[in-house]
């Protein structure tokens, strides 16, 4: 939208102390920034962040309109710079997402749940004609997306559809005072953030407020508690019911789009199931040491700019950004495109016909980000095939929208003084730790931590700039810890006397941090409590190296049997602490909880937690206090192969699959050497073909294993979920009597990893 900052500064009653000017960006992340003088930077303050440090810098930037909470002389704005000051800038941000409400003439429709939010938009809008819906953009559905979304509504727009999300009690009312929608979406409900609310039905009760100003409803007829709540609620709103199921396949969220479609009169073009999610953002490794960000929400140039501004945080502002788009979409778009390319600095901008994809040149891209805009799954993909680096069929997807949760879900559960030292050892778990460190760095991660120097080097290369602890910093030449600002554990006299010797060479200026480890009980490596007053004895005496923090590692934090142990580990813990505060002269700071910890233990978080196997999603206690957890990985590769065989036949080597009855066998590319275990052969596990378990057949080769698909819906080019939603982690470590930690880190690197945003 365009407003004259006059009339938002009416809203505080600060008009006459306003230049006139019209402003066309709003904006709370200053990384995104593309247009200057015509941007609003409301200044937000959260629990690691505050917006106001960023003041100066946009000043400098040409940025003239800001809502702050204080004005600081040290900003050294000039008279044309506009502060719109409040007590709070986050209800500053929701009011003026109420203003851009009210401006828009058309029925706006309201979109909460838990599941199939984002999905149902996006299909409602990719199934509708150009220009009749406006939406808001990805799953901005928060108490801050909410307000830069409605920002975002086109008001020449037929009809408006807004996601809404809550997690706790008392957020709705805000939401609610937005968005003030003339038609409501409930979607699926699930246990999603019910640690939040009283009981399921609290729940219900907190989203199904967000619909007072409805005069249609549309629910999931399926759920007794919607049925039940809405109807108590709202006797004299139309009520329609539809059936939904579980709310997480491409025709349930169909249902909902289908009858929005009537209650708003948009004729809609319902295509088949794709063979992907309609509604995510991927990150691909590309030839020549490019990264492609595969647009597949929609190619119209609000999903464009939702992209480009994934771009920008993934490069950092470092490296070029290309685009490439179809004919059709360039055609329909052409004016809108090139006002983009000139407001992101797009170094390229390319048209491909999806008839000839072979005309893309790879030699014409080197070390930068391709974004690609194209009509469709199928174009995206025919450009994608060309570019990418590795073309093996076997994938491993990471949802990096599903870690944020994972991350925003423990850091509820934490005070907002304590840090977050994020695991990224063994290349993330499997998931590949260049991707996940970026986003983590977003949210605001205190610390990241890797096994070995080689990986911290990795991250740094890859233009990763946030604290990065090195757990086995066994080398030789310490000065690449220097070099890459890396921090070592260090836990034995040896390592120590080492560092004290070579940092001595830096000179008085060089003061080196690093993180002791104390063993309190797992007995691998660490310093005793007997060893702890010389240790702070030596580091008293040293100008060079300075412990930044103290840190121990809990044995058994999800054993509750083994309290009274882990309890001990507590005590050894807080003597050691107390010796090096009593003696070092500067201050220590200490953390010892894990995943498991941080829930049962949450006295004991000291300034930092540590986060591991829980970021990933994978649950380490099954008592219902994880269960909010999302699957962040998921392996997957195709089918390449049906036949039919009869009783009796045997499949694979030593004819050790031998069929009890006539069979269908499914050949799919992917064997021990991609990290699948050959235990898992032998009908010993079943991966998953469109929803259906389908049992292994006969030994699990190098490259290739067998599934028996006798009972399922499948065709060559169908997709196989080896884990993931379906079959997690865990179902696959108890099969081969192990934990899902060996499960993520043993696939192989030739697996291709794609990163992508919902």
């Amino acid at each position: 939208m365009k407003m004259n900052i006059a009339d938002i500064a009416t809203l505080f009653a600060q008009d006459s102390c306003i230049r006139p000017c019209m402003v066309e960006e709003l904006l709370t992340d200053s990384r995104l920034l593309v247009n200057p003088e015509k941007t609003l930077f409301v200044a937000l303050r959260t629990a690691n962040n505050d917006g106001h440090t960023y003041i100066p810098e946009l000043i400098g930037k040409g940025v003239n309109n800001f809502i702050v909470d204080h004005i600081d002389p040290q900003w050294n704005a000039s008279d044309d710079v506009n502060f719109i000051k409040t007590d709070d800038t986050l209800a500053a941000l929701q009011k003026v997402g109420g203003l851009c409400r009210s401006k828009l003439t058309a029925p706006v429709v309201a979109i909460t749940g838990s599941i199939g939010k984002t999905t149902v938009k996006e299909l409602f809008f990719n199934c509708s004609d150009s220009g009749v819906v406006t939406r808001s953009p990805r799953s901005y559905n928060s108490q801050v997306g909410v307000p830069l979304s409605l920002w975002q509504l086109d008001p020449t727009a037929g009809v408006a559809i807004v996601e809404a999300g809550i997690s706790r009690k008392a957020e709705m009312e805000r939401l609610a005072g937005m968005i003030r929608p003339d038609i409501g979406v409930l979607t699926v409900i699930t246990d999603e953030h019910d640690d939040g609310f009283d009981s399921r039905r609290d729940k219900i009760e907190e989203k199904i407020s967000l619909f007072g100003n409805c005069h249609t409803i549309i629910y999931n007829i399926d759920d007794p508690d919607q049925e039940q709540l809405l109807h108590r609620r709202y006797p004299d709103k139309q009520l329609i019911g539809v059936h939904a199921g579980t709310g997480r396949d491409f025709t349930d969220c169909l249902c909902y789009v289908r009858k929005l479609a009537e209650v708003t009169g948009v004729k809609i073009c319902v295509p088949q199931s794709p063979l992907r999610p309609v509604t995510r953002l991927e990150v691909i490794d590309g030839v020549n040491n490019c990264r492609i960000i595969a647009n597949r929400l929609s190619e119209d140039p609000v999903a464009l700019c939702g992209a480009l501004d994934f771009a920008r945080r993934q490069a950092g502002g470092n490296v070029p950004v290309s685009v490439i788009v179809d004919e059709e979409t360039a055609g329909r778009y052409c004016a809108e495109l090139k006002q983009i390319s000139e407001r992101y600095g797009i170094s390229k901008c390319r048209t491909t016909d999806l008839a000839r994809p072979d005309s893309i040149v790879k030699n014409d891209f080197h070390d930068e980000i391709i974004v690609v805009n194209t009509s469709g799954n199928a174009g995206v993909d025919k450009v994608v095939a060309i570019l990418e680096d590795k073309q093996h069929e076997t994938l491993m997807e990471v949802n990096l929208d599903a870690m944020v949760h994972n991350f925003n879900f423990f850091r509820s559960k934490v005070k907002p003084s304590t840090g977050i030292v994020c695991m990224l050892k063994a290349h993330g778990y499997g998931a590949g730790s260049v991707e996940l460190a970026r986003t983590l760095q977003e949210q605001g991660a205190a610390y990241i931590a890797v096994a070995v120097v080689d990986e911290g080097i990795e991250l740094r290369r890859c233009g990763v700039t946030m604290p990065i602890i090195v757990l086995n910093p066994r080398v030789y030449d310490f000065r690449t810890l220097y070099l890459y600002d890396l921090e070592p554990e260090v836990y034995s006299f040896e390592l120590l006397e080492q560092l004290c010797d070579h940092f001595a060479e830096y000179g008085e200026d060089v003061r080196f941090p690093i993180h002791l480890k104390i063993d309190t009980g797992m007995r691998r490596l660490g310093f005793l409590e007997e060893d702890m007053p010389r240790v702070a004895a030596m580091l008293s005496e040293t100008r060079h190296i300075y412990a930044k923090t103290v840190f121990s590692h809990l044995a058994c934090a999800d054993e509750p049997s083994e309290d009274d142990y882990t309890l001990k580990q507590f005590a050894i813990f807080n003597r050691c602490y107390e010796i090096l505060s009593k003696t070092l002269p500067y201050h220590v700071k200490r953390h010892i909880l894990n995943s498991t910890g941080i829930v049962r233990f949450p006295e004991h978080q000291y300034d930092f937690v540590r986060l591991g196997i829980g970021l990933y999603g994978i649950p380490t206690m099954y008592d219902g206090s994880m269960s909010e957890l999302r699957n962040v990985s998921r392996l997957t590769s195709t089918v390449i192969s049906i036949k039919h065989w009869k009783a009796g036949d045997t499949v694979g080597y030593n004819r050790r699959g031998r069929l009890t009855r006539d069979s269908v066998i499914a050949t799919v590319p992917v064997g021990y050497a991609d990290g699948i275990d050959r235990h898992l052969g032998y009908g010993n596990a079943s991966f998953a073909v469109n929803g259906h378990l389908c049992p292994t057949v006969g030994s699990i080769c190098m490259d290739i294993c067998m599934i028996d698909v006798t009972d399922a819906v499948c065709e060559v080019g169908d997709r196989v979920e080896i884990f993931g939603d379906t079959i997690t982690p865990q179902m696959l470590a108890d099969t081969l009597t192990t934990i899902p930690y060996e499960i993520l880190t043993s696939i192989s690197p030739r697996v291709k990893r794609i990163y992508y945003r919902e």
